[in-house]
């Protein structure tokens, strides 16, 4: 029995490897000293490659092959080594694809790295690999696009919990329009619009039906998933101490990232994933100033409340362009279904003050709300839409209230109470304001 599905998962891969019209070379084939060629993007979308010397191999059968390689040639040097946004840089030898680039390690000799054996990457398995801490994907930090410095700062925040982090350096603009192909730059995008969250990477495997295989190493790991499939710019490698890394544009979705797996990211290019189209505006009344976003976010129950609180907050700073406190109204009405497919809406205005981190609490309700039905544990609820408004002004619309009063003495339910309500506002005169109250 198990030379019987050693064999079927052995043709099923030559069909597969065969539909893309790539040989493939297995770890048992991999001698040291080997050489062979990488492909990978480092400016526009023009493919380039570079030299490959193979190293040796480790692990087991049981726990998955790496392959350890070092880099060489003058693109290597004019990236600085292995860089941030080559991970699934696919490699050959004699023509046959090896595998995919993927690890390096923090603050060691970037021209040394391992690949993701090929073999691992075609089913995307499920099972773990275990790194030592101190090995990291080469690619995993996400590109901002659209954010303030406070803007960042707040973003950090919120993916911190996700074991992510992110660089202001992506944005949308110019993008390619060749098909993808091993060797060409892609995205996978969280958000995409007016602000932008994603991550870049290369494509190690593609076949005629337009499924890719990238990376090398995972994503977010979320198993099946649900991301934006997009083009890629490429603008450049900036050289860092800890590692170097692409910056470029994340350009049109073109598909849907499906796997998200220990060996790689899998999808197809055609139908986009589900996603929540969200608007902001924000109306500064002490400066006259006004904008407004408009973005789609991947329909993740988990990531949707932080992405939309860090859409608004980056909105609201980028309008009043300065910290501190204030007084803002928020009004914010989300769209959606129930499990019946019946329409719910949530309809909320509110008003907050604080008098030194107003962008930080303006949104509090609002983030709630998102996430009481993203996770919902009772059924599921899909959201079609969020719209935001928001007021900011850095006068202090606060009073205190000295007394509250009634001549009512006696009531009975149904009666209509008249109150009168003192109140002391912020530098300025007192005055009384008369509220109906219905028992």
């Amino acid at each position: 029995m198990r030379v019987f599905l050693l064999a079927l998962l052995f043709c099923c891969q030559l069909l597969t490897a065969a539909a893309a019209n790539v040989p493939l070379m297995p770890v048992r084939d991999l001698r040291a000293g080997m050489q062979g060629i990488g492909k990978t993007v480092i400016s526009g979308d023009t493919i380039e490659t570079f030299n490959v010397e193979i190293l040796g191999v480790n692990g087991s059968e049981a726990m998955g092959y790496n392959i350890f390689v070092r880099l060489y040639g003058d693109l290597i040097e004019k990236t600085g080594g292995v860089a941030q946004g080559m991970s699934g840089s696919p490699v050959y030898v004699d023509g046959r694809l090896v595998g995919a680039v993927a690890f390096g390690k923090t603050f060691n000799d970037p021209h040394y790295c391992f690949l993701t054996p090929i073999g691992k990457m075609l089913p995307l398995l499920d099972e773990p690999r275990e790194l030592p801490t101190d090995w990291i994907p080469k690619g995993t930090a996400l590109m901002a696009g659209g954010f303030t410095e406070y803007g960042m700062e707040y973003l950090q925040e919120k993916l911190q919990p996700f074991g992510l982090t992110a660089v202001n350096s992506g944005g949308t603009g110019a993008s390619s329009d060749k098909p993808l192909e091993p060797g060409s730059s892609v995205g996978v995008a969280l958000m995409q619009g007016d602000m932008t969250l994603g991550a870049l990477g290369t494509v190690t495997w593609t076949d005629d039906s337009g499924k890719i295989l990238a990376f090398g190493h995972p994503f977010m790991q979320r198993g099946s998933s649900n991301f934006f499939m997009n083009k890629v710019w490429v603008l450049g490698v900036v050289p860092n101490l800890q590692s170097s890394y692409k910056v470029g544009n994340l350009g049109e979705a073109i598909g849907s990232i499906t796997q998200d797996r220990s060996s790689g990211i899998g999808g197809v290019v055609g139908k986009q994933p589900a996603s929540i189209p969200m608007f902001v505006t924000v109306n500064d009344s002490s400066r006259g100033q006004a904008n407004s976003m408009r973005m789609r976010l991947i329909d993740d129950e988990q990531l949707v409340p932080s992405m939309v609180d860090a859409a608004v907050v980056n909105t609201v700073s980028k309008t009043v362009d300065r910290n501190g406190g204030g007084t803002a109204k928020l009004h914010f009405t989300i769209t959606g279904v129930d499990s019946k497919k019946e329409m719910l809406t949530i309809d909320r205005e509110n008003m907050y003050y604080s008098n030194d981190a107003l962008l930080k609490n303006l949104d509090a309700e609002l983030t709630e709300a998102v996430t009481i039905l993203m996770q919902n544990k009772f059924e599921p609820v899909q959201i079609y839409g969020i719209n935001v408004e928001a007021e900011v002004s850095n006068a202090v619309q606060v009073a205190e209230i000295l007394n509250v009063r009634t001549k009512n003495a006696k009531v009975k339910p149904g009666d209509k109470v008249a109150i009168d309500v003192t109140m002391k506002p912020y530098r300025g005169e007192e005055f009384t304001k008369t509220v109906y109250f219905k028992v």
